[in-house]
């Protein structure tokens, strides 16, 4: 069987805070991205990188909770 040498870093705990982390910083990054900012008011961190963050949270949330899986 082929492995995909992927080593965990955390325990599965603080992997499924990760993984909720990163579910939550796409869905603000996306309500964020659907408003309307004034001249004075734009964001400091840009949506699109909220959600990018999230995505990369959520893929190393998931790798960090495969051993309560298998």
């Amino acid at each position: 069987m082929k492995s995909l040498n992927l080593d965990i870093i955390v325990s599965p705990e603080i992997g499924i805070f990760i993984l909720l982390l990163g579910i939550t910083l796409i869905i603000y990054g996306y309500k964020q991205g659907k408003k309307e900012y004034e001249i004075g008011k734009f964001p400091i961190i840009k949506p699109a990188l909220k959600e990018l963050i999230g995505v990369f949270l959520i893929i190393f949330g998931f790798i960090q909770i495969i051993p309560i899986f298998l």
